[in-house]
């Protein structure tokens, strides 16, 4: 039987889209703790940004506001009164880098396939990642699904089927670019092929290279001049 024709590429944001290192977050708030950065870490993400037991998870699933975030994160850390809402809000943002290279990538695969951001996120991120152009001007708001939104974080099953629902596709149409393995599995389970990609780690050609033996791009040396070069 022909392999089916792919329709949806599904992209992650965070190692994705953009860059980012929480330990910027952890550093930043030793000014108003006593605690260490790595002491700090270990309060808001426990054993790291897949931990379960975590303030982190409980905010990126909807289960905390952002002020009971804040709230909660300040009282972990013992942090002192100079720390506000709005001053933790400025170091939240402070952690992310547009990956602008990629956006070579999106021009083109626009053109022709369904675009949609499946994310673990929390509300205070998204405030700031929304306004990127890497993500405005590329995923409708209708393509978008965020943990924090539908109140489970990959790689539960819950999101990968809310993403599905809403794609108009098939599962086998579809292909989930994501820097996790972990995240790359619980989809694959549903039937959807994935790409392991971290714009901190791999280079885009290596990313258009892996779209090409997919069958995103004609195979052919087209996407080592087009990564160089740009489209044009």
């Amino acid at each position: 039987m022909p392999e089916q024709k792919i329709k949806c590429l599904i992209f992650d944001c965070g190692k994705v889209l953009v860059a980012f290192d929480v330990m910027i977050i952890c550093r930043k708030l030793t000014a108003y703790s006593a605690f260490s950065s790595t002491q700090i870490f270990a309060a808001i993400y426990g054993q790291g940004l897949l931990f379960s037991g975590s303030l982190h998870h409980q905010y990126e699933t909807g289960q905390l506001t952002t002020l009971e975030f804040f709230r909660q994160v300040k009282k972990a850390i013992q942090a002192n009164d100079d720390l506000t809402l709005e001053k933790f809000r400025e170091i939240a943002k402070s952690i992310y880098q547009e990956n602008s290279a990629i956006k070579k990538i999106l021009d083109h695969v626009k053109l022709n396939f369904k675009l949609v951001l499946l994310s673990n996120n929390n509300e205070l991120s998204w405030g700031y990642l929304r306004q990127l152009s890497v993500v405005k001007d590329y995923f409708k708001d209708g393509d978008i699904f965020l943990s924090f939104r539908v109140g489970a974080k990959k790689p539960n099953p819950a999101i990968y089927q809310a993403a599905l629902a809403n794609c108009g596709c098939q599962a086998s149409e579809a292909i989930f670019i994501d820097d996790e393995p972990r995240n790359i599995d619980g989809f694959a389970k549903l039937g959807v092929r994935g790409i392991k990609y971290n714009c901190q780690t791999d280079s885009l050609e290596k990313l258009a290279a892996n779209l090409t033996e997919l069958g995103i791009f004609k195979k052919s040396p087209f996407w080592k001049k087009w990564v160089s070069q740009g489209t044009n």
